[in-house]
């Protein structure tokens, strides 16, 4: 690559047109198969230095959080209404979502929304929130009202290690024990007995 690459700098301002020359102004197209101001520089690389720079400059206008049954979502209340608050199409983003989560057949998981301000937006599927997951595990619809008088399942070691190893990209734990040690807590509140705790 030409040494005039090291001169040039990317210049990023939100929402607005980047190139080499700087923003604001139209993408360098060859003019007779010569790149004028840039001779040197390979074509190819001066593209995908223009992809990028686009990227970087959208403009997120929220982050949402929402959790919807793995293929099988809908637009129906309460995920419609908050996906339209937050300027996301419903349809759109059920499409999407059952898309990428088909394989799950109904199974509940997170999912975060990035919106951005020309209201197109990226989602990235999370793993399912702790308590459904032991709801699953323990065979229970709900957690106890009353959790420290009123148990209302049961989980395993193994059942226990199987949630932690799930959760284990999203909880700060240093370890499968130490995310073990956090699920067994959020079970406890919710009245299901972990076998080889104190569950009082």
């Amino acid at each position: 690559m030409s040494s005039l690459a090291s001169t040039h700098t990317l210049a990023i301002l939100p929402g607005s047109k980047l190139t080499p020359y700087g923003p604001l102004r139209d993408p360098p197209f060859p003019e007779n198969g010569i790149w004028p101001q840039i001779r040197g520089l390979e074509p190819s690389w001066l593209s995908a230095w223009w992809e990028v720079g686009v990227i970087m400059a959208k403009r997120i206008e929220k982050v949402l959080k929402v959790v919807a049954p793995g293929g099988k979502a809908t637009p129906a209340p309460p995920l419609g209404p908050a996906l339209g608050a937050a300027g996301v199409n419903p349809g759109q983003f059920i499409q999407l979502f059952n898309d990428r989560t088909r394989e799950l057949n109904g199974k509940v998981v997170g999912c975060i929304i990035t919106v951005y301000h020309d209201r197109s937006f990226d989602i990235e599927i999370k793993s399912s929130p702790t308590a459904v997951l032991i709801k699953m595990a323990a065979g229970i619809e709900k957690g106890s009202g009353t959790p420290n008088t009123e148990k209302v399942g049961h989980l395993t070691t193994d059942q226990l290690r199987s949630i932690a190893e799930e959760k284990s990209e999203d909880l700060n734990a240093g370890s499968i024990e130490a995310a073990m040690q956090i699920i067994a807590g959020t079970a406890r509140s919710m009245g299901v007995t972990v076998e080889g705790a104190a569950n009082a």
